[in-house]
């Protein structure tokens, strides 16, 4: 019975031992630091959703002629440039326009001198072309002394340019003799016969004005054919006009432009005759 008791007593002791030593185990197991673990990286906020951030612009770059402006220094103020006073400013005159061309001396569309000469100054400077084409027409120096003046100076004369000058001069004075005729009708103290003639020359002037003026706008466009009709024309009205005074034996007032409108007209239909 006392072994049994004391059988019991070890048992229990042995029992509080191990718990005792299982819960001093636990104990340290508890009270040992925990390993280190690195912390997790915070998430990085998303961004709200707002207005998106400005890109900077990359300034451009100055053009390869101009310098770029020098940046004033941190510690220095920007000096302000003095504005130009009115007697220093330097005013640049506006733009004009393109000057023209130099005019040549010729002009074909100033007035025709009908009393000019007939003949040009000895030291009159003319072409070679000029003198061989005026060199064949029935009256060379009123040819020359005509054509001449008129003439581009920028151009190399042609037969066309001096048959254009002629033709044109020879329009002119057939409308300087209509109006010698008009001016001679109205004259007082006339006899009829003569009045008569007056009044039918004015008509045959008034038929050679309209036919040179149908020859200088056919010059550009029609051939030779329509030309030579027309001066052809206004030689017969000049003729119609001389012969009426000559059959009543009267002294014609028209005669010394009428000889000079004759002779012009030949000289265009002999420069017409040389056109290609």
């Amino acid at each position: 019975m006392v072994v049994r008791v004391q059988h019991l007593q070890l048992l229990f002791l042995s029992s509080s031992l191990t718990v005792f030593f299982h819960s001093s185990a636990r104990f340290q197991l508890d009270a040992s630091p925990a390993p280190s673990r690195a912390p997790a990286p915070a998430p990085s906020p998303s961004p709200s959703p707002g207005p998106a951030a400005a890109v900077p612009t990359p300034a451009p770059s100055p053009s390869p002629g101009l310098a770029p402006a020098p940046s004033p220094s941190p510690g220095q103020a920007p000096v302000s440039s003095p504005s130009p006073s009115p007697s220093s400013s330097i005013s640049v005159p506006p733009a004009s326009a393109p000057a023209p061309a130099p005019s040549p001396s010729g002009n074909i569309d100033s007035p025709y001198q009908v009393d000019s000469p007939t003949t040009l100054s000895p030291s009159a400077n003319v072409d070679p072309k000029v003198k061989g084409i005026c060199g064949s027409t029935h009256h060379s120096a009123l040819c020359l002394a005509t054509a001449v003046p008129l003439l581009r100076n920028d151009e190399p004369p042609t037969v066309a340019s001096v048959l254009e000058v002629t033709i044109k001069a020879g329009a002119k004075l057939a409308k300087h003799a209509l109006s010698e005729a008009k001016k001679a009708t109205q004259e007082q103290g006339k006899s009829a016969d003569r009045h008569a003639l007056l009044r039918s020359c004015t008509d045959d002037y008034e038929d050679a004005v309209i036919n040179y003026q149908n020859a200088v706008t056919a010059f550009p466009r029609s051939g030779k054919g329509t030309m030579n009709t027309m001066l052809s024309k206004v030689m017969t009205a000049v003729r119609d006009c001389e012969d009426g005074f000559s059959s009543f034996r009267e002294d014609s007032p028209l005669s010394a432009v009428a000889s000079r409108l004759t002779n012009v007209t030949s000289n265009c239909l002999s420069i017409i005759s040389q056109l290609d």
